[in-house]
């Protein structure tokens, strides 16, 4: 306690070296009392910080320099009598003027009183609170020399003296003991003093200034949500795909304590605990939020949606009471919640998108049959879907694909695909592409290697010729197997000058040529594979073909024996059908 207390007094020590001890006036004893020493620490619980801080509030909110809490992990703070205690979250922050303000586990503290920029002019004296021999002081700092507003709201205080480099982030209080701000950094020979009031109504917002989101994420501490459920939502939206589970999971906590008649919170709350394998207490939450939700149908299906992911991203460990039916009956009950709701509804506009999301809820439902394994209840979904005014391209490929995982023919997913592209209308727009490249390899596995090759050119037009070397790979694959040689060879060397090291390029291109008789070229690829990947047994395959069908008999059963040294069953063949 004794180490405490000292680094307490050594925070707090006289704001200026060269001013003279002051008499202290009747409100030193009580600005002390809302005077904590901050203490800031990394992630591996070693010191980086020291600081000073002042507490705003009786529920135990504070404010600070940012400077004390920048790359902090933890904090913690003492009081005047030496008491601890933890740095709880963080409730806003400002990079450009340096401010922080923050919640300490302690709703006893006495509140400084904080004065109004009104109240503050020029010629004004500024006193600091410190210590001298043990003994509180007060150090009658300096005047206000000029006096400025950041946001016509708070004001910016130039003082008439400058303080050392140490005593940035202290306190600067006025001739009645009221805060007036936090001292910053010199400019010109003169410190300045930002308003404290400035740092009082720092908050979290669901978009925050860049100025706050470069403060925020500099300081590692737990975070507060914003004030209003609106703005908490829409935070903790954005903040879901970059917090980890622990943090991710205090916000939705602090939202459901702030907002516990939201429904949403406990919807949002779900996600993390099944994360964490809490399923118990996930299960919990949406029994909850379903009781809270005013949208039932919208419920129904934002329930049966997170039951499915669970079954299918993380089907370990199992939660017995949750199944692929549990999720079905889920998406069962939003359809038939808005049964009624349509045949009742008289605005056309309001029926349609009540429609829409009954259509949503069908598609959703088709997707939980298909995970289940039911492909052909999945199937009849697709084709009532597709037999209305909701048809879509996305639908007939979804029916074509589940198709092919029900085994149907070629032909069927084809003719499905088919009828997605004619859902655009001509010329093809760009969002037809990856239709389009669908076909492309259901033809492909029908044989129908030109019809492919057509929707490949097709393709690449829509992407504006914006491809990876794999399309002009694949594409000369199709091209070799429909006989259109000369296209192939052409594309195998657009993918080789996009990726010059890539073996299996080569080895195709070996191949094409051989095909064609070009030998020489034949062999030059196949010693190019081998460069690049020694191991490959395919490759001396090739090039003792190629070698045998050029007259060196010797070469190619030199390059065939090492292929089959290398576990390659083909080259045997080779050998017993042209070295015999």
């Amino acid at each position: 306690m004794k180490k405490l207390v000292f680094i307490l007094i050594s925070t707090l020590l006289p704001l200026s070296a060269f001013a003279q001890e002051a008499p202290a006036p009747g409100w030193l004893k009580n600005a002390q009392k809302s005077i904590v020493s901050i203490i800031a620490y990394d992630k591996n619980k070693v010191m980086i910080h020291e600081g000073v801080g002042f507490v705003i509030s009786n529920d135990g909110m504070a404010i600070s320099d940012y400077a004390t809490f920048r790359d902090a992990y933890s904090a913690v703070v003492l009081d005047n009598k030496g008491k601890k205690f933890d740095v709880e979250r963080i409730y806003g922050a400002d990079d450009s003027y340096g401010l922080v303000k923050f919640s300490i586990a302690n709703n006893k503290t006495t509140p400084i009183k904080l004065a109004s920029s009104t109240a503050v002019n020029r010629g004004a004296d500024v006193y600091a609170i410190g210590y001298f021999q043990n003994k509180p002081n007060v150090v009658p700092a300096s005047k206000v020399e000029k006096k400025d507003l950041i946001d016509s709201r708070f004001g910016y205080y130039t003082l008439s003296s400058e303080f050392d480099g140490k005593q940035m982030g202290k306190g600067a209080f006025n001739s009645a003991g009221e805060l007036i701000g936090i001292i910053q950094s010199s400019v010109g020979g003169k410190s300045g003093v930002v308003d404290a009031i400035m740092a009082q109504e720092l908050s979290m917002a669901a978009i925050q200034s860049r100025t706050a989101a470069l403060a925020l994420n500099n300081i590692h501490l737990k975070k507060a949500i914003p004030d209003t459920a609106e703005e908490a939502l829409v935070y903790l939206y954005f903040r879901s795909t970059t917090a980890d589970d622990e943090e991710y999971m205090d916000l939705v906590d602090q939202f459901v304590a702030k907002f516990p008649d939201n429904a949403e919170g406990y919807y949002r709350r779900a996600t993390p605990l099944i994360d964490l394998h809490r399923f118990e207490e996930a299960d919990m939450c949406l029994d909850k939020y379903l009781s809270l939700a005013t949208d039932k149908s919208l419920a129904y299906s934002n329930v049966g949606k997170i039951i499915h992911s669970k079954l299918v991203y993380q089907p370990e460990p199992k939660y017995e009471k949750w199944t692929f039916d549990t999720a079905i009956d889920y998406m069962d009950k939003a359809i038939e919640t808005l049964n009624p709701q349509i045949a009742a509804e008289t605005d056309e506009n309001n029926k349609l998108a009540l429609e829409v999301r009954q259509t949503e809820c069908e598609l959703e439902k088709a997707k939980i049959l298909s995970s289940k394994g039911d492909h052909r209840a999945a199937i009849d979904i697709y084709e009532k879907v597709n037999e209305g005014k909701f048809r879509g391209p996305a639908i007939f490929m979804a029916s074509s694909m589940e198709h092919a995982a029900a085994g149907d023919s070629l032909s069927v997913q084809v003719e499905l695909m088919d009828s997605a592209i004619a859902q655009f209308k001509e010329p093809l727009p760009a969002e037809a592409a990856p239709y389009v490249l669908q076909r492309a390899q259901l033809l492909e596995a029908q044989g129908k290697y030109k019809k492919a090759v057509a929707d490949y050119n097709t393709f690449l037009y829509l992407k504006n010729n914006k491809v990876s070397d794999q399309f002009y790979f694949d594409r000369s694959v199709l091209e070799m197997n429909g006989r259109m040689f000369q296209q192939a060879i052409d594309d195998i060397n657009t993918a080789i000058g996009m990726a010059p090291n890539k073996p299996d390029y080569y080895l195709h291109k070996s191949s094409i040529h051989l095909r064609v008789g070009q030998l020489d070229e034949s062999i030059a690829a196949a010693e190019k594979c081998i460069q690049l990947a020694p191991e490959m047994s395919e490759a001396y395959c090739a090039l003792g073909y190629a070698l045998i069908q050029k007259g060196d008999k010797d070469g190619g059963r030199r390059n065939l024996e090492y292929a089959k040294s290398l576990g390659n069953e083909t080259a045997q063949e080779i050998i017993d059908k042209y070295l015999k």
